[in-house]
């Protein structure tokens, strides 16, 4: 073979390298953008199952709070054990039948007075 052969065949398989490498860089940086996009994906859907889990926790507890009785009906429920008026179930063993007893027993609802001054202190 004369050495100008040998010349171009060398030279056709150096440009040939070149581009094999060209391919090599182009094919590595495009696996990577599918690797990273699609491991971010991945990320964001575990991102969206941690929010979700963490706000499950939450909206329980906000409906745990919106359960409980507001102010206004705590109120009315007072009023109506200080008039002597037991529980809708009438059980006379919770808090609101046993006040309404004593309510009825005393004729009327403890409102904090200072004891009788007839009564002896003790000391």
């Amino acid at each position: 073979m004369p050495a100008s052969q040998h010349a171009s065949t060398i030279q056709a398989l150096l440009a040939d390298l070149d581009e094999q490498q060209r391919r090599e860089v182009e094919a590595y940086a495009a696996g990577y953008r599918d690797g990273h996009d699609s491991g971010w994906d991945i990320g964001y859907g575990h991102a969206h199952h941690e929010m979700a889990t963490a706000w499950k926790v939450v909206a329980e507890k906000v409906r745990a709070m919106a359960g409980h009785r507001t102010p206004a009906e705590h109120a009315d429920m007072d009023a109506s054990a200080a008039r002597g008026e037991p529980c809708p179930a009438a059980c006379g063993r919770c808090s609101r039948c046993i006040r309404a007893a004593a309510v009825a027993r005393n004729g009327g609802d403890y409102l904090g007075q200072a004891e009788p001054a007839h009564l002896p202190r003790t000391a």
